[in-house]
């Protein structure tokens, strides 16, 4: 989730309920969360569809559903379609009818977004320099991370904040369209480095959670190369697809650091990755962060530069 710091923190007592299925007090805490977070009301109206359609209310899903539209609101067909959720209201004539509305609605504003970037020039002067461009997280902004990629500014580095066009929902950006997130990337890349050759040290890919995910098939893939690639907190990888495409290109042989958090749920996950890169002959080494969740670590700055030395050794 993007954002604001304290309503993903409150919000952990909703899906510590929802996992338990105690569905009345996670309905609760959605009406609490919206008393103190009204700016999130599109997260917390999609909970609440998610819940009413599990527990067979019909009438106050289809009433929510409908409502959101009035307001503006949409959700993405990925989302509506692949949401276990909602499996069992697929096909469902007022839904299909909604999820309809939806479509067009996504199509209409997924039109007019355009990617753009947010570029952190390196505080010490030089002459060249290296740079990093990052993929942000799904559903967030490439510019809330700023003041994490500040640290690594200050180490002399351009960092490039690449912002997706894809919309997931109103505000909600994502990398879910792959042949998409490589145009765009590209482009920022292509842009960015044009004419500057001999000013340029070196180049990686970074990103968090789905943006490190697409940056570690991007390394692969697009035609300026990198020397690395940080991913921290990795969302969720067809491994079989990654693999195809590393032998799909030999000739590229970026090194990888996982920075993965003790406490993130996808943990263990980050372990096999890296065993299975390993065993690819990929240079790859797993950071495992103690106290962290599925989120930047506090000491980033320091990661970074460790991550660098692996990456430059």
């Amino acid at each position: 989730m993007p954002g604001n710091d304290e309503f993903n923190d409150r919000s952990a007592r909703f899906f510590a309920l929802y996992e338990r299925k105690d569905f009345a007090g996670a309905l609760n805490v959605c009406d609490e969360l919206e008393m103190a977070f009204p700016e999130q009301r599109i997260h917390l109206i999609y909970w609440r569809m998610c819940i009413y359609s599990i527990t067979g209310d019909m009438q106050a899903m289809m009433a929510a559903f409908q409502n959101a539209l009035d307001q503006g609101m949409w959700w993405s067909q990925m989302m509506l379609r692949n949401d276990p959720d909602f499996a069992n209201i697929q096909g469902n004539p007022e839904f299909e009818r909604l999820v309809g509305k939806c479509a067009q609605m996504e199509q209409e504003a997924n039109q007019a977004s355009q990617p753009e970037r947010t570029v952190l020039k390196p505080v010490i002067d030089a002459q060249a320099h290296p740079i990093v461009f990052v993929l942000h997280g799904r559903l967030h902004l490439a510019i809330e991370s700023a003041d994490t990629w500040k640290a690594i500014q200050s180490l002399g580095w351009e960092v490039v904040l690449m912002q997706s066009s894809q919309l997931a929902f109103p505000g909600g950006y994502c990398w879910d369209d792959p042949d998409k997130t490589a145009r765009e990337v590209r482009t920022h890349m292509l842009e960015v480095t044009a004419g500057r050759e001999a000013g340029i040290t070196e180049i990686i890919l970074a990103g968090f959670s789905q943006g490190a995910s697409r940056a570690l098939s991007l390394a692969y893939q697009l035609e300026v190369p990198v020397s690395g690639v940080i991913a921290v907190a990795p969302g969720r990888i067809a491994l079989d697809d990654l693999i195809k495409i590393i032998d799909d290109h030999p000739e590229r042989k970026p090194k990888i650091v996982i920075m993965s958090g003790m406490q993130d749920r996808g943990h263990e996950n980050h372990k096999g990755l890296v065993s299975a890169l390993t065993v690819q002959g990929v240079p790859c080494r797993l950071m495992t962060v103690e106290g962290m969740g599925h989120n930047y670590p506090d000491d980033f700055g320091t990661l970074f530069n460790d991550s660098i030395d692996f990456l430059g050794a």
